[in-house]
């Protein structure tokens, strides 16, 4: 381990490290401290580290980053973990074939003292579980937190599954199915989840719900307590859909804005409305919005928008989307009327791109 710039600035403690092995790596982050700097070199690494209670703060956080191409494997069952370890940094670093999670993020039980100021950036997960509720980032009790440019393929359960987790951003990643894998979803927000943005992200065959808006959650993992609703103020924009099931499930939720997305030829719907907690225990699924969308429709399709029982499709909101049936049937029956829609316009794709001047602001931006 070798200590780069040690500095005393007044009274603070600032420090970048950079590790080389197993040991220097488990001591740096053993012994992190607010404004710490952990540089880990190129290399393979053991996984199954588990990081508690190291706090960094808004002005000072702890960074994890890696300097070139590190790869955490074997050692356990999870690459990371990190509980109740708030205002951390994380870059670059890539797992590949945990049979747990890939990296775990979590309030340490503590459902009323989420973390705060969680930043992912740049990680890479690959071939997690395979089968089975094994995700490749699992989020718990975060609130105030940035998931940007990370690549999951392969997994059990969710790519990034995201339990009580609020005011947030996934933004800028790649979710990529493999053969092999379960793949239930691509990310999954539950269990209390509010006020996060799923943006500008890619996902080729990422399981049977692309995005699920909601879920069915175990009432003792409700954070920070049990909410009528799985997931509450959800917006989902500017995403590339392919393949998979569904690209968007709305599930035992409350509301959510889905709009300025593509999706491309889906399995079976484009989208899904659905209740999976008893009512009127909690709150029947409702309120959605749907618009500006572009929607191809494979062939083969059949049903457009799938609801299940005890909904409230019809406070649904469908608008101005442009939907394109490749065998012609053009207009999809819908729970509700769709206002201004636009129908049987061939979007041209090209390089995921619609390309025809007629769809201008429709799709992603």
């Amino acid at each position: 381990m070798k200590v780069l710039v040690p500095a005393l600035l007044g009274v603070l403690r600032l420090a970048a490290v950079t590790v080389d092995d197993d040991a220097s790596l488990r001591r740096a982050l053993a012994a992190a401290e607010p404004g710490d700097e952990i540089v880990v070199a190129s290399g393979s690494y053991r996984g199954g580290i588990h990081v508690r209670d190291r706090a960094g703060t808004a002005e000072r956080p702890i960074r994890l980053r890696a300097e070139g191409v590190v790869r955490l494997r074997g050692g356990g069952s999870t690459a990371m973990q990190f509980s109740a370890c708030p205002f951390w940094v994380i870059q670059g670093l890539q797992a590949e074939g945990f049979t747990g999670n890939g990296f775990n993020f979590d309030d340490a039980g503590r459902r009323d003292e989420p973390v705060e100021g969680v930043v992912l950036d740049g990680l890479v997960v690959r071939r997690t579980g395979p089968r089975g509720n094994h995700d490749g980032i699992k989020m718990s009790g975060l609130t105030k937190f940035t998931v940007r440019g990370c690549l999951v393929e392969g997994w059990g359960g969710s790519g990034i599954d995201l339990v009580g987790c609020r005011d947030g951003a996934i933004e800028e990643c790649t979710l990529r199915g493999l053969d092999g894998h379960d793949q239930m979803s691509g990310i999954q927000m539950k269990g209390g989840s509010r006020r996060i943005r799923v943006s500008e992200c890619r996902f080729e065959n990422a399981g049977q719900r692309a995005v699920n808006l909601g879920g069915s959650t175990g009432k003792s993992y409700f954070r920070p307590e049990v909410t009528r609703f799985e997931a509450e103020e959800i917006e989902v924009r500017d995403n590339v859909f392919i393949g998979g099931g569904t690209a968007v499930a709305f599930v035992t939720a409350k509301g959510g804005r889905v709009h300025h997305n593509l999706v491309v030829r889906p399995e079976k719907w484009a989208f899904r409305i659905l209740q999976e907690q008893p009512v009127p225990e909690f709150g029947a699924c409702a309120s959605g919005e749907v618009f500006r969308n572009v929607i191809v429709l494979p062939a083969s399709n059949r049903v457009a928008v799938n609801v299940g029982p005890d909904t409230e499709a019809d406070s649904f909101r469908f608008s101005e989307n442009a939907w394109f049936h490749e065998a012609g049937r053009h207009r999809p029956a819908l729970p509700v009327a769709e206002a201004d829609g636009l129908y049987g316009v061939d979007p041209r794709l090209r390089d995921g791109k619609v390309t025809v001047d007629r769809l201008a602001g429709f799709g992603p931006r």
